[in-house]
């Protein structure tokens, strides 16, 4: 639901133009010569220059000024040297403008008409909101490339994030509020030290120096959780204050103020909940039927048209279309419960956990829209989306738009995340449930035999629930019918090399209940002869360690998906007149996010390995990044440990 304006674009993306000889702004010519630290070799650019200033009217019309420049210094910063402005039918562009000074050449200028339009979400049937991409030619190493643009506008909410940090170096960052006479505002820094700002009547300037990148990690959060930020809410006098949101109260009420006429119920509503939930054993029976056909049977389409990014369409009008975006799925949804007598209450959240920022109460900070259920009374179920309130009740979290998710769950970037649970009154900020371990498992059992040439053949079946079962729906449901097989001989190619498979099949693939993976393998050459040796590698398929790069100091946590749990057992007949000479040493490592053990024994004829692999948390702090590298190295150990047999001596 978020746009945000003036993005540099990561992409490769260069104009034919004809640039025009012009003299360029005296703002940006002192930066072209003025002296640079020095950065690592790697650097590709650096932001000299990233000026925003941002006048408001009693009106509450906001004019936006930016400025930007960046050097090119290696040529993978390149991409640098486009631009995009996104704008509307409420914010208008009122120019753009680009400035090249190529190393050694003459200055350029790349005028607005040489700008390519485009539609800025291209999940979108329809939408209003649009971007102006600009590229400069000539942007080599050494070059510098600049930026203006000014937008007008009279926006629903009186509030602006400040997003400061990238991924490159930002030499100066400067940001001026102006203000009407008796307005204030509220500031919140995010990720970055508080800074007091530079104040002078009713204008107030933040100026930042040797903004640092963000460095690159393996499984590091979401950018958006660790960036630099100042969000800003301003607190308008007269005709304008009804924009402005103080606190999340505020806010819930804002968005219940523009769901309520949408809800409205008609007789299609009524008809088709009843059709529904006809033969519906039980209440929450009939809660599943409702859930399961807005979740399988209207399918998501976006149409972000003004205000109607954050305001959902008419319920009738989305039933009657049978499609909408996360927003108008949980609108008919919550209008069809009520049809059947069941309370439920929108949930705010944002698609990437982290990213909401708890002190800036502001409907910025989402994207995306959930549903919470009031539980019926009076039934025992087994639900792991649930959270307690007190004074609606228990109420169970569901996400509409997730076709791979079942009631009950919630996907992995929605748990442990905040959320704006809405009431008619107002909102309020919650922390959705972070699932236990057991709501996503993956159990692999193995019924194999060896042969004495090293071949291995035998059954394998796996049994998924929770995210385990969605990855996997997600990657056979992509793939078209006669290469889904495909998949299943990806996996298998990383842990046996040769292989046949000889017969596969799927149980639940179409639905969102357990899923069930059956299939039948041939190895040759499995087993590594050696003289009288035959190596076994104990561990047959599937890898829980992680390249977690070298063991070093980090600057961000670990981030992980959600909690989880797999076992793993594979039972090998060993060829007849062969014993055991050496057995891997078992595994047993416990950390307070995550434990792995293994063990391995014989049984008869039957060389029997057993492992489980629990995680407890979704992020690992940096400061016990040490501890998780070593379970790494531990768990990969393990996945490499061969099973020595010997051939029996003939008597």
């Amino acid at each position: 639901m978020k746009v945000m304006s003036g993005t540099i674009l990561p992409v490769t993306f260069f104009l034919s133009v004809v640039a025009a000889t012009a003299a360029a702004p005296d703002w940006l010519r002192v930066l072209v010569s003025a002296p640079l630290p020095s950065y690592p070799a790697k650097t590709n650019a650096v932001v000299l220059l990233d000026e925003r200033v941002i006048t408001v009217k009693d009106s509450g019309e906001i004019k936006t000024t930016r400025r930007l420049a960046l050097k090119i210094l290696r040529p993978g910063g390149r991409d640098y040297g486009v631009f995009g402005v996104a704008f509307d039918n409420d914010t208008h562009l009122t120019y753009l403008r680009a400035w090249c000074f190529p190393a050694g050449q003459p200055e350029y200028e790349v005028k607005e008409k040489e700008a390519v339009e485009t539609g800025l979400a291209g999940e979108s049937l329809y939408s209003d909101v649009r971007q102006k991409i600009l590229s400069v030619p000539a942007a080599d190493p050494g070059s510098v490339a600049g930026f203006e643009y000014e937008q007008r506008g009279r926006p629903f909410l009186l509030q602006h994030v400040w997003d400061f940090q990238r991924s490159i170096p930002v030499r100066k960052a400067r940001l001026t509020l102006q203000l009407p006479a008796g307005w204030e505002f509220q500031s919140v820094w995010r990720n970055h030290t508080p800074q007091d700002p530079a104040q002078s009547a009713n204008q107030w300037t933040w100026e930042l120096a040797d903004v640092p990148p963000v460095e690159t990690e393996g499984f590091m959060p979401p950018l958006g959780a660790i960036t630099g930020q100042l969000a800003l809410t301003y607190l308008a006098k007269g005709p304008a204050a009804s924009k402005s949101h103080a606190n999340w109260r505020d806010v819930g009420a804002w968005f219940a103020s523009l769901a309520a006429p949408r809800l409205a119920a008609t007789p299609e509503i009524a008809r088709k909940s009843a059709e529904i939930v006809a033969g519906a054993g039980s209440p929450w029976k009939k809660v599943e039927a409702m859930t399961s056909f807005v979740q399988s049977q209207i399918r998501y389409v976006s149409i972000p048209i003004g205000i109607s990014s954050h305001q959902p369409h008419a319920a009738a009008d989305v039933l009657a279309n049978r499609y909408g975006d996360c927003k108008d799925k949980a609108t008919l949804l919550k209008a069809m419960l009520k049809e059947a007598g069941f309370d439920s209450y929108y949930v705010l959240v944002h698609s990437e956990r982290g990213a909401v920022n708890p002190a800036f109460a502001s409907v910025l900070n989402f994207d995306h829209v959930i549903l919470a259920i009031r539980q019926p009374p009076g039934e025992e179920l087994v639900l792991f989306a649930t959270m307690d309130h007190p004074s609606i009740g228990k109420l169970v979290l569901f996400d509409p738009t997730d076709p791979l998710t079942p009631l009950g769950l919630l996907p992995d970037t929605e748990q442990s995340a905040y959320g704006l649970l809405v009431r008619d009154d107002g909102g309020e900020l919650v922390q959705l449930p972070l699932h236990s371990p057991s709501a996503c498992r993956m159990i692999r059992s193995a019924a194999l035999k060896l042969l004495a040439d090293g071949s291995l053949t035998g059954t394998v079946q796996e049994k998924r629930w929770g995210r385990f079962a969605a990855e996997t729906r997600a990657a056979y449901r992509s793939a078209e019918a006669h290469s889904q097989s495909k998949v299943l001989e990806s996996f298998l190619a990383q842990s046996l090399g040769r292989f046949q498979l000889n017969s596969w099949g799927l149980v639940n693939l179409d639905n969102t209940d357990d899923l069930t993976l059956t299939y039948k393998i041939t190895a040759p050459n499995y087993g590594k002869n050696a003289g009288p040796y035959l190596l076994l590698r104990s561990r047959v398929l599937g890898q829980k360690s992680i390249g977690l790069g070298e063991k070093k100091a980090r600057s961000y946590p670990v981030s992980f998906p959600t909690p989880s749990v797999q076992l793993d057992r594979f039972d090998i007949e060993l060829p007849a007149g062969y014993e055991v000479d050496e057995l891997p040493v078992p595994v047993n490592a416990d950390y307070p996010f995550a434990r792995y053990t293994s063990k391995i024994e014989m049984e008869g004829r039957i060389l029997r390995y057993e492992r489980q692999y629990l995680t407890r948390q979704v992020e690992v702090s940096k400061e016990s990044f040490d501890d998780l590298w070593s379970l790494q190295r531990s768990i990969s150990a393990d996945e490499q440990g061969y099973a020595v047999l010997r051939k029996k001596p003939v008597n």
